[in-house]
């Protein structure tokens, strides 16, 4: 069991079944599973359930997945949908990003200059992007940040 007590294999909304745990953060777990209707891996973002009933949470991960669906940059995490759990945990899909977390990637190889340069220039092009459609990114957990 999964600590949002969310088994996998469980179905949500009828369309996203849960197949495996990915990594947890402050606020949230992502979850890997698959569409079945479209049958293509999808990231789920479940708000964990602890959060749900402190803060406004909820509201957040909302407004996250209502700024998701208007964004089309290929920098920039694709939406599919979002919804409840049955046990009223908010969730976010989005699309399924195969590959390496840069994390762990450093921790035994630094990148290349080149592979430096691609991904400042992809990440600058996404935040210009994101910036002329009105959005900021920040950590609202934290007062004096600029980059979340």
């Amino acid at each position: 069991m999964l600590r949002h007590e969310i088994d996998v294999g469980t179905v949500l909304t009828g369309r996203f079944q849960i197949e495996r745990k990915v990594r947890s953060g402050g606020m949230s777990t992502v979850l890997q599973g698959i569409d079945l209707q479209t049958h293509e891996q999808v990231a789920i973002k479940i708000l964990r359930q602890e959060d749900v009933q402190h803060g406004n949470a909820a509201s957040r991960l909302l407004a996250e997945a209502l700024v998701l669906a208007r964004l089309n940059h290929p920098g920039i995490v694709g939406y599919i949908a979002h919804g409840m759990t049955p046990n009223g945990q908010p969730f976010l899909v989005m699309q399924w990003l195969p590959g390496e977390d840069l994390a762990h990637r450093l921790r035994y190889r630094p990148l290349r200059l080149q592979e430096t340069l691609a991904l400042v220039t992809t990440i600058a092009q996404a935040l210009a992007y994101v910036h002329q459609q009105g959005v900021i990114h920040r950590d609202p957990r934290q007062k004096h940040t600029l980059w979340g």
